[in-house]
């Protein structure tokens, strides 16, 4: 194999391209998943900006070497002369003058035009007198002109190309023919290989990062996107317990839901806390699309049932900071789930019950809610409480 068919740069891309699926298999491999998919991603993209300048500044710089070809030609034409000389020798007179040369003894008296023509072709030795007439017969066609014979100076105007810029012309790389069908036949392949892997980059991502935001530890940049997408790849569980050292604070985790597009409401003891979660959340990077939080403390007025169902369709968030009314309110929120499970209704978009209370939720309860969220759409955040001297430490 001759290596000159690719650039550096070519060979590069070709590395890059291997590259990308064994980032996939080390992403896949590594847990919790970080950011290698990305990493391929970009090893992607300088592959396909590598295979076309290496198709562009080099591959369309190849030519196919013509010494090869004139040496067969020269070849060729020194065995027809030979063949020639020697059909024309055994039927020539074998009679040979002391002033002939060594091509006269060929009997070319009989000869037309043509063969003439032919045979002088071949350039053979001629006496010193032939060679002198074929001289003057070339200087015959010289210009008698007086001013050339005197060697005059008048030089004639042209046209003035002072300041025209001149292309330079990139020198082509000589291969043979077979190289060169070759280097073409493999830089196609090339810039297909790196377009298609290219695609198949950015799709791992997009799948990896749907799939990934139902995994606690792993789950980046939030987008509302349907939560479908995300559920139908990793199927979230309807009770979850925050672990020891949480990766999120609890405001951070309600920020995460809302930028998902999902709707939250919130329980806490925590005056603070629950201002602070009170606050309008964007949906979106840089604020845009803020979504409404209500403080049912300052909302006395709105009653279990419209809270349920505001949740269900997401239209807002809200925040409760009574404990009592907040075991009655999971109690009601257990019977309406049973009723919408016995019809088939689902959320469109997930609904969150974030726990960050004193106290606990009641075992049964607990897991009457496991079982009707996982129907319709709906999980339980049980938030971890420092206790008094792990607080105080």
């Amino acid at each position: 194999m001759n290596w000159e068919i690719f650039s550096p740069m070519g060979y590069t891309s070709v590395a890059l391209l291997a590259c990308v699926p064994l980032l996939w298999g080390l992403h896949l491999l590594i847990k919790p998943r970080k950011w290698l998919a990305h990493v391929a991603v970009l090893c992607a993209v300088l592959a396909v900006v590598l295979a076309e300048v290496n198709s562009q500044a080099y591959v369309s710089r190849i030519a196919v070497d013509q010494a090869e070809v004139v040496e067969q030609a020269m070849a060729a034409r020194d065995l027809a002369r030979q063949q020639a000389e020697k059909q024309r020798a055994e039927e020539a007179a074998n009679i040979q003058f002391a002033e002939d040369a060594s091509g006269d003894r060929l009997d070319k008296a009989g000869l037309d035009d043509t063969d003439l023509s032919y045979f002088e072709s071949f350039g053979d030795d001629a006496p010193d007198w032939k060679k002198q007439k074929q001289t003057r017969d070339e200087n015959a066609g010289a210009d008698d002109d007086l001013e050339a014979m005197i060697g005059g100076t008048t030089e004639r105007e042209g046209v003035d190309v002072e300041g025209m810029e001149q292309a330079k012309e990139r020198e082509p790389i000589f291969l043979s023919e077979k190289d060169m069908l070759t280097a073409n036949r493999l830089d196609k392949a090339n810039l297909t290989a790196t377009l298609v892997m290219l695609a198949l980059a950015v799709l791992f991502v997009v799948v990896d990062y749907v799939r990934r935001l139902n995994v606690y530890r792993e789950a980046y940049f939030p987008l509302p996107i349907p939560s479908k997408w995300a559920d139908a790849l990793t199927p979230r569980p309807s009770v979850v317990v925050q672990p020891d050292k949480p990766r999120r604070s609890v405001q951070d985790e309600l920020r995460f839901i809302t930028r998902r597009g999902e709707v939250f409401l919130y329980f806490s003891d925590d005056p603070d806390a629950a201002d602070e979660a009170g606050a309008a959340m964007p949906r979106l990077p840089g604020g845009q699309w803020p979504i409404r939080v209500l403080d049912l403390k300052q909302a006395s007025e709105l009653d279990d049932r419209f809270v349920f169902e505001t949740l269900w369709f997401g239209r807002n968030s809200f925040v409760l900071q009574d404990e009592v009314r907040a075991l009655k309110m999971l109690e009601s929120f257990v019977t309406w789930l049973a009723m919408r499970r016995d019809a088939k209704a689902h959320t469109n978009r997930r609904v969150h019950l974030l726990w960050d209370l004193g106290i606990e939720v009641p075992q049964p309860l607990r897991q009457r809610i496991e079982t009707l969220g996982k129907a319709t759409g709906l999980t339980l955040l049980i938030c971890q409480k420092l206790k008094p001297k792990e607080a105080a430490a």
